[in-house]
């Protein structure tokens, strides 16, 4: 687990166990969409859509920040997560296709 120190004492994070990259259809958007997920001790799995950017927590949506970009920056991170785990194409034999 690791740990940041700070003036006034430490901040500890759990690390992440797993990561995944799960293709299903978003609640928000209600198409098939590619999420990044992971697991952290402590918090269970986390998942973020990389169309609309919303994010759950064991099921839960998570609350939305006060802030502005924040759909913008939650989709580059998982974006960008898919892609340094190697999974991230665009190529349509990668993709779920429909039937």
């Amino acid at each position: 687990m690791p740990c940041v120190r700070y003036a006034n004492g430490f901040v500890c994070m759990p690390t992440i166990k797993e990561r995944r990259v799960r293709v299903m259809k978003c609640p928000t958007c209600k198409r098939r969409r590619r999420f990044y997920c992971w697991f952290q001790e402590w918090y269970g799995w986390h998942m973020t859509c990389t169309g609309c950017g919303e994010q759950w927590q064991d099921g839960e949506m998570c609350p939305r920040p006060f802030a502005p970009r924040w759909r913008k920056e939650n989709i580059s991170r998982a974006k960008s997560n898919i892609k340094e785990m190697g999974l991230w194409s665009r190529k349509k034999s990668s993709c779920v296709t429909k039937k």
